[in-house]
Order: C-alpha cells, then sequence, then structure tokens
C-alpha cells in the first residue's frame, strides 16, 4: 500500500477515523462532550485488545513488551504507594494500552494520517483565528473551567477552544485549535513539522503549503515552548535542505539565528516567561528526589491522593512522569526515544520531543503521546 492510495480512501478507513478519536480525546474538550470520556475509553481499550488479539497478522512483540513493562511498572507503584486508587491504576493503564496499540494498528498508516488531521485542524484553526480578529465571539459552550486564579475560562466551540481573560473583559487571541490551550496545540503541529522533516516525502508545492500552514498556525499560538521548538524545526529545515548550497545554509542560518535572537530579547513574553517560568521550570534539585528510595526509582503511582506527597507541581510532562512514575518511568519513556543507534534524525526527534513535552502535561492528558517513544521507526516509511 503506498502513500497514494492512502490519499484516496482515507475516508473508507476506519483506521483514519481512529486516530481522529485518539487525537480529539488527547486534549478536545469540546470531544468529551459529544463523546463521554470514560465510555470511549474503556470502549476504545476492549476494542483495541480484541482487534489486536484476532485480526493481527503478527504479534509485534516490541509493543507488546512495552506494554507490559509499563503495566508492571504502573501496577508496582501502586502496590507500595502510600494512597493507592486501583481505578486510576486502571485507567492510565487503558490509555498507555490504547496509544501504543493505535501505532500498532495504523502501522505506516499512523504518520500519514497523523500529518492530514492536523493540517485540516491548522486550517480550520486560522479560519476560526482571523474570526475572532474581525467579527469577534464564535458560539460556544461554556466548560465551567477558570484558569490563571479565576482570572479567566475556556470555552468550546466543538472545533475551536476559545480562552477569556476576566480582568480585560476579552477574548486572547491566541490559536488553542480544537485543543485545551495553545500550548497544547502548538505541541501536536510541531510534531508533525518534525515527522514531515524527518521523512523522505517529496517537497513539492503541496508540501511546501502544509509546511507553511503548519508554521503560520504555530506564530499564532503565541506559544513561548511552540516557538523554541519551531525554531529548531527550521533550523533543521535549512541545515538538511539539499537544494541550498553549503555557503547559501550559513549565510541563512546566521541570518535567521540572528533575527530569532532579536525577537527573544525584545519580545517581553518570550523572553520573560522563559526566566519567570515557574510552573515548568521552577524545581528544585531537592524537589526531585523523595527520602524513599523507592518514590525516587518509581514514583507516586496516577492516583490523586499519592502523587501529592511529591514536592513537584509543575505542567511538564517530563517533570511529572517523574513525579507518577520515578527514574524508571523517565529511562522507560525516553531510552526507546533515543534508540540504539543515535543518528542526527534520532538526536533531532528526541530534542524535539523532549522540549515538547516540557511544555504541557500531555502525557496525563489523553492516550495519544504514550505513543511516541516507539514512533520514530515509522517515519521512515513515509515516502
Amino acid at each position: 500500500m503506498d502513500v497514494q492510495t492512502i490519499d484516496i480512501k482515507w475516508y473508507k478507513d476506519w483506521k483514519f477515523w481512529l486516530l481522529v478519536i485518539a487525537i480529539n480525546i488527547s486534549g478536545n474538550p469540546g470531544f468529551n462532550i459529544i463523546f463521554p470520556y470514560y465510555t470511549t475509553i474503556i470502549g476504545l481499550f476492549i476494542g483495541l485488545i480484541a482487534y489486536t488479539l484476532f485480526k493481527q497478522k503478527k504479534i509485534d512483540k516490541v509493543v507488546y513488551t512495552y506494554i507490559l513493562l509499563w503495566i508492571c511498572l504502573f501496577l508496582f507503584n501502586a502496590f507500595y504507594a502510600k494512597d493507592f486508587a486501583l481505578n486510576s491504576t486502571l485507567h492510565i493503564i487503558m490509555k498507555m494500552t490504547i496509544g501504543l496499540l493505535v501505532l500498532l494498528v495504523l502501522n505506516k498508516k499512523f504518520l500519514v494520517y497523523y500529518s492530514d488531521i492536523i493540517y485540516f485542524f491548522c486550517i480550520l484553526s486560522l479560519v476560526c483565528f482571523i474570526y475572532n480578529h474581525i467579527w469577534g465571539i464564535l458560539p460556544y459552550i461554556s466548560l465551567g473551567e477558570s484558569m490563571d486564579g479565576g482570572n479567566g475560562f475556556r470555552v468550546t466551540s466543538i472545533i475551536y477552544t476559545q480562552l477569556y481573560n476576566l480582568n480585560s473583559h476579552g477574548l486572547v487571541f491566541r490559536n488553542c485549535g480544537p485543543f485545551w490551550e495553545p500550548g497544547a496545540f502548538q505541541g501536536f503541529i510541531n510534531l508533525a513539522i518534525t515527522t514531515e522533516l524527518l521523512s523522505d516525502k517529496v517537497r513539492d508545492r503541496k508540501w511546501n503549503l502544509k509546511m507553511f500552514i503548519f508554521v503560520i498556525t504555530v506564530i499564532t499560538t503565541y506559544s513561548t515552548g511552540g516557538y523554541i521548538v519551531l525554531a529548531l524545526n527550521i533550523i533543521y529545515y535549512l541545515f538538511t535542505n539539499k537544494n541550498l548550497a553549503e555557503l547559501d545554509k550559513i549565510i541563512l542560518l546566521g541570518l535567521f539565528l540572528m533575527v530569532a535572537l532579536i525577537v527573544f530579547i525584545e519580545t517581553d513574553f518570550l523572553y520573560s516567561k522563559i526566566v519567570n517560568d515557574r510552573g515548568r521550570l521552577g524545581i528544585s534539585f531537592s524537589d526531585l528526589f523523595s527520602d524513599s528510595i523507592l518514590f525516587t526509582l518509581f514514583g507516586y503511582g496516577f492516583a490523586g491522593e499519592s502523587i501529592m506527597q511529591s514536592d513537584i507541581k509543575s505542567a511538564s510532562s517530563v517533570l511529572n512522569l517523574f513525579r507518577y512514575a520515578g527514574l524508571i518511568g523517565i529511562l522507560l519513556y525516553y531510552i526507546p526515544l533515543i534508540g540504539v543507534q543515535i543518528s542526527l534524525k534520532r538526536l533531532f526527534y528526541t530534542i524535539v520531543i523532549f522540549l515538547i513535552m516540557m511544555n504541557e502535561p500531555f502525557i496525563t492528558a489523553g492516550v495519544f503521546w504514550w505513543s511516541i517513544p516507539l514512533l520514530f521507526p515509522y517515519i521512515s516509511k513515509i515516502s
């Protein structure tokens, strides 16, 4: 099956819609209004287990072994946790399993479909973003969620999330797409950009248009973390562009870095936010290590009562993973990312994923980001 077949028949392929659900359930607050969250999770878990057991022609030992290792870790830290909640452990086991089985079921279709889904989200979000600027508020459903200490709240239009600042009595003009935060949306987009750059796709006019839309959409999120990852993606693009002479690469890279540095220093929301970001970076060395070696190695588990014992209070998926699953969990997630044979592509991919994960609580938000450690080998299958 080639890419052309995928492009033509995507709408008939149930696996495409499976990925749509997996992405939306990983951060679209409006999606959960239509499809009850726990019912969807349980349904996906049972359905994917049944499909992989009875329909998959061959067993992927890597994926199943990886799932088993995570289950063993989750059950072990639940065993010794001071406060144990069985439903929390079962919940995270189901989310992790769904994320990895979605990747297994879609195989080489995964990234082709993923890129197209995010491309559609980007176009739709830009239309909504422009609408906000010209005509104002889109019709919405209130989520009843306050944020920023009660000074703001978010609402959903199912296809687009809008943020409000109660102090200024107006919209926050940042592009969230359908996700809960602009920082979440940029993560999905930057992942799409990175996988496109690392693939062997023909870089024709259609490809360039898609990348342009991706870049513009990341810019409209006004996400500090998003801009950092986007800058790395642009540097990688220039560095690996075979159509540019070496001298041209050096000149373009120099100009880009100079402009990026000026923008970073002169723009308050970039420089000041990074320097003062206690929510993601404000962790002291002592916070990372518990008096108990068990908690340091294996974390506090995923039960809300248990993780409150940790001194770590962060929006970062990396730091939260340490809190939930300890050093073992960090190694279990990031060692497959790095791989056995480190190449420029693999190293770049690992750095991008790490930076994306530092920005938002992606892992606990949904199922999708559990597939990321095993995603890299599929990139080379895109052509």
